[in-house]
């Protein structure tokens, strides 16, 4: 009884601690079973850890392939595991042990076979250790192919590399992916349809979360996520716009946008820094992801990592985009920072056209209150982008009826000083609209921009191609008489 009790033990603990889910201790032929917490994603970082081929490996994948002698010897191991003798049984699961990653083919192919409840038991005790070995040896593969030469067979590298490209950088952030299980699986998920990766993503999420407001490790540690980790996060959200991608359950909304303060993606992203060991693919990931922000909320978070990061090109991308698509009820404040960085822009006026998009916007921005003096109004967006337009364009607001709260130059960026006056013969709304007809009035009036004409040859220079008039011409060659 005691025996028995002792392997069934054993077969547990192994099993168990496979998993992460127990800790069996043996004292005094008693067998105490206690629960272990599962080692979470984050605990141990591991992008810092320098990943070294294993000595030996070669850069083709070919070279891992089992040979025959190997294959027959596991699979007759495997067959041994339904010898009606113990003994034979735990040799036969030893031996195969030993093989490691040689056993892996012979181990699948019984796995998809065998019914019996044992045999099957012993192959997932033992599939583990030679899965690791195979990954590992894969892996040693991938980063001895410096070049990117050969084919490699790893699971979620071809949609990677596709969207990502084939450089040092990118092979070794994946190589970095492959070596955490639930980073991997995670990564796996790319392919899914939108409704289904958000489930994905927002339970990791909230695995995060957990992590972080009961750490399993260090009395209040803050365990953040890992630089690879934030990788496949941004990878995966930028497989869709934040318009189809749904990252909102119950409870609350999260996104990998609160993670991009980490401190590689932040040397990757801000110029004149050392991007570090990833830095190439990580701003690839990031531009990918703010690429994909098409939410009102998704491009104002874009604009402002774009304006932390000095993206000077990408700035006034995403403001254009954010001025000429809806805002959220009661979020005027979005547009507004949109037009004040098209504002602040060198070239303001070539964004002209994105901020007559806002003219006609209602929001209140400032509330009027009876008794509080003349300058007390009404404001709306609208006659902040009107006043904005009118500033850039170098007119004067008062000749569109619009009252200044404050004429220095700095002023024409805050969101108060431009109104309309409400009088008694003279409503506000009535000025709003003579000023916006009055406006669209004087840019029909404006001349456009011509095409550069292109370079048309003088009266007596040829054309591009063609021989001067004087210039001799070509004569063909003369047809050879064939020999008799």
């Amino acid at each position: 009884m005691k025996r028995s009790l002792l392997i069934s033990a054993a077969l547990l603990a192994v099993t168990g601690l496979a998993q992460g889910q127990v800790q069996v201790q043996i004292q005094k032929g008693q067998v105490f079973i206690q629960p272990a917490y599962p080692v979470q994603p984050g605990t141990k970082p591991v992008e810092n850890t320098e990943f070294k081929p294993t000595a030996g490996s070669t850069a083709d994948p070919k070279s891992l392939d089992v040979n025959e002698a190997d294959s027959l010897k596991a699979r007759e191991l495997v067959r041994q595991f339904n010898s009606p003798l113990y003994k034979e049984r735990e040799s036969a699961t030893r031996d195969i042990a030993k093989m490691g990653r040689f056993a892996v083919p012979a181990l699948k192919d019984a796995l998809a076979t065998e019914s019996s409840p044992e045999v099957r038991l012993r192959i997932d005790l033992v599939m583990p250790k030679a899965e690791a070995e195979d990954m590992q040896a894969r892996v040693s593969c991938f980063l001895n192919d410096a070049e990117g030469k050969f084919d490699h067979q790893l699971p979620g590298w071809t949609k990677f590399k596709t969207l990502l490209g084939n450089d040092k950088s990118t092979r070794e952030l994946f190589a970095e992916v492959l070596r955490n299980k639930t980073y991997h699986s995670l990564m796996l998920a790319c392919d899914l349809p939108s409704n289904e990766l958000g489930a994905v993503l927002i339970g990791h999420y909230q695995g995060i979360q957990n992590r972080q407001n009961f750490p399993q490790t260090g009395r209040g540690q803050n365990l953040q996520p890992t630089t690879a980790e934030i990788a496949v996060l941004a990878f995966l959200e930028s497989m869709y716009s934040d318009r189809e991608l749904t990252l909102t359950n119950q409870w609350n909304y999260t996104s990998v946008a609160s993670y991009m303060y980490n401190v590689d993606i932040q040397a990757a992203m801000i110029p004149n820094r050392s991007p570090g060991k990833y830095g190439v693919v990580l701003k690839k990931i990031v531009t990918r992801w703010l690429d994909t922000r098409e939410s009102p909320n998704g491009l104002q978070q874009a604009m402002q990592f774009a304006q932390q990061w000095q993206m000077t090109a990408e700035v006034p991308k995403y403001a254009a985009k954010i001025l000429v698509g809806e805002s959220p009820q009661g979020q005027w404040y979005i547009k507004f920072n949109a037009m004040q960085q098209l504002g602040q822009h060198k070239d303001a006026k070539k964004y002209l056209p994105q901020i007559t998009k806002v003219f006609e916007d209602t929001s209140i921005v400032q509330q009027a209150f009876p008794g509080q003096g003349a300058n007390q109004a009404t404001i709306q967006l609208g006659d902040f982008a009107l006043g904005l337009f009118i500033k850039i364009a170098g007119q004067n607001p008062k000749d569109y009826g619009l009252e200044v709260m404050n004429v220095q130059d700095h002023a024409k960026f805050q969101q108060n000083n431009y109104y309309f006056k409400d009088e008694k013969d003279n409503k506000a709304e009535d000025k709003r609209k003579a000023a916006i007809k009055k406006f669209n009035e004087w840019i029909v009036k404006q001349p456009k921009e011509e095409e550069p004409k292109k370079d048309e040859p003088k009266k007596d220079e040829p054309k591009k191609d063609e021989p001067k008039k004087d210039q001799p011409q070509p004569q063909p060659l003369p047809t050879p008489i064939p020999k008799k």
